[in-house]
């Protein structure tokens, strides 16, 4: 089965800040994250999808027609107490959840979802350790907790649709325009 993902995903120093909490993170617990971490919200989770085609034409067509301002702001520390994961806290405004709530209306016919994810409520975050044991679940969360986090408020420059992990397209609110994969990696590289 294969997954794809829209997601935002931080830019210039807020990414450089986010991936240094990362990596204390995983040092305080006392070992290495599997891969390097790329800070992300996790707008849209697809399981499973008939139509790529039609996933990408319908993705770049809500994006190119959204003209709501669309802003985030990061700020405090939450957890997933079943599933382990420790995260930051992301507060989207009206304009991204609307993008997200058509995205899913636009692409429900022929995907699927994880039963976990409502359209209307979205617990959106940032990731900084998951799948974490009992004790260096509490651990990391005590530690977190007595950390000063982040305060970012951020605007959505680009949305990122991801196929099994690695960038399909991305859409670039700037320019307004459908980036491929190589055109996405060479903006960011500089």
């Amino acid at each position: 089965m294969v997954s794809y993902l829209i997601e935002l995903r931080f830019k210039g120093a807020a990414n450089k800040e986010l991936k240094r909490i990362i990596h204390r993170a995983y040092r305080f617990l006392g070992y290495r994250p599997k891969k390097q971490p790329v800070p992300h919200v996790s707008v849209v989770v697809i399981q499973n999808c008939r139509s790529e085609k039609r996933l990408i034409q319908d993705f770049a067509q809500i994006c190119s027609k959204h003209k709501d301002f669309m802003k985030y702001r990061v700020c405090g520390v939450g957890t997933f107490f079943r599933t382990g994961v420790v995260f930051l806290k992301v507060y989207p405004n009206k304009g991204l959840k609307k993008l997200r709530r058509k995205l899913i209306r636009r692409t429900r016919s022929y995907t699927a979802r994880p039963s976990h994810e409502k359209v209307w409520s979205w617990k959106a975050h940032m990731t900084i350790a998951l799948k974490l044991s009992f004790w260096r679940f509490i651990k990391l969360w005590w530690h977190m907790r007595k950390r000063s986090t982040p305060s970012y408020k951020h605007r959505v420059l680009s949305l990122t649709l991801l196929k099994k992990g690695k960038i399909l397209r991305e859409y670039d609110f700037v320019r307004n325009q459908l980036l491929t994969r190589r055109q996405a990696l060479g903006k960011r590289r500089r």
